[in-house]
């Protein structure tokens, strides 16, 4: 605690932030293990810029976190997200998602999730932004009720509409991470629920593709990947309709970057890939003549189809043995 309360009156009488803190929160330096017991007296420090830069050491040192000392951590960053200070309050949620993600088990994953799921009701479009961005950093580690809670809470959250660039940017996001805890949703009722509420969005002027991360693509993937939950349904079928005619939709062609060019990819087909062995009859029949269709008219981009039509045949030879 002296050494909290020294570095405090320091930082006061300088008037200034220290360079250790603005490298490793800039991101010009790695944090030092030596230098571990700085970053925490930061994270407690009284000025809030100081706090709010060690936010930003323990998002990009998470390395150096003991796991043992990670809960502690996470309580104060779930303190320091509630300030009225803009940059301390995002900071302390990017550095609580990396975290939770690395560390945190049982009981203080769900207190994190509760936290988010409280933030994706504020009013504040930022908000619900950063609870939807600590959900979907953390949805690996949200399994049964606690999924199921965090896809409700997202649902409800997604139904507001976005005016503005600031609120379709959070809406995107919330999106985004509805589309990936899809998967995770373990009753069929609530997966339903989260189906029509992805397929909505298909229709949305909001959804817009962007490098195989945001809009259609990320809606279409967390679509397949919730179809195992969703039963012999009404919503399946209209799941695997949308599914197939997005195969070959021309807007869903991809590339992750430019400087070098990696392949282009296209998330329609990546899409059927995953929903490839929930497909039968005459749907099975129609999504290898679309991937057959696409490979013949795209030669030079057709990985994401060669991939998918494996699977599909694989399924239909499967399907043949039975």
């Amino acid at each position: 605690m002296k050494e909290m309360a020294g570095l405090t009156q320091a930082i006061i009488q300088d008037k200034g932030l220290p360079r250790w803190l603005l490298d490793v929160g800039g991101g010009s330096r790695h944090g030092r293990s030596e230098e571990m017991w700085l970053y925490r007296a930061a994270l407690e420090c009284d000025v809030v810029e100081v706090s709010s830069y060690a936010c930003l050491v323990f998002e990009k040192s998470t390395d150096l976190v003991n796991s043992a000392d990670a809960g502690t951590l996470a309580k104060r960053l779930m303190v320091l997200i509630a300030r009225k200070h803009e940059d301390t309050r995002e900071f302390a949620a990017r550095a609580l998602e990396e975290i939770t993600s690395r560390f945190l088990k049982g009981e203080e994953v769900e207190g994190v999730a509760r936290l988010a799921r409280v933030m994706l009701t504020d009013a504040d479009c930022e908000t619900r932004r950063r609870g939807a961005n600590i959900i979907g950093g953390i949805e690996n580690t949200l399994k049964g009720q606690e999924a199921k809670l965090a896809a409700v809470a997202l649902i409800a959250a997604s139904e507001q509409l976005p005016k503005g660039d600031r609120e379709v940017s959070a809406h995107q996001m919330i999106v985004r991470a509805l589309s990936w805890i899809a998967q995770r949703v373990p009753d069929a009722g609530t997966a339903e629920s989260t189906a029509k509420r992805l397929l909505s969005e298909l229709d949305c002027k909001h959804c817009r593709v962007d490098y195989g991360h945001f809009g259609q693509g990320t809606i279409l993937i967390g679509l397949a990947e919730a179809i195992p939950t969703l039963g012999d349904s009404e919503t399946r079928d209209r799941v695997h309709r949308k599914i197939l005619g997005s195969a070959q939709d021309e807007s869903l062609f991809y590339c992750y970057t430019s400087r070098p060019p990696t392949l282009n990819l296209h998330s329609g087909a990546e899409a059927l890939g995953i929903a490839a062995r929930t497909l039968s009859g005459e749907l099975l029949t129609k999504a290898i003549a679309a991937c057959e269709q696409m490979i013949a008219k795209h030669k030079e981009d057709r990985f994401s189809f060669d991939e998918a039509l494996k699977v599909l045949r694989e399924r239909k030879a499967a399907l043949e043995k039975k």
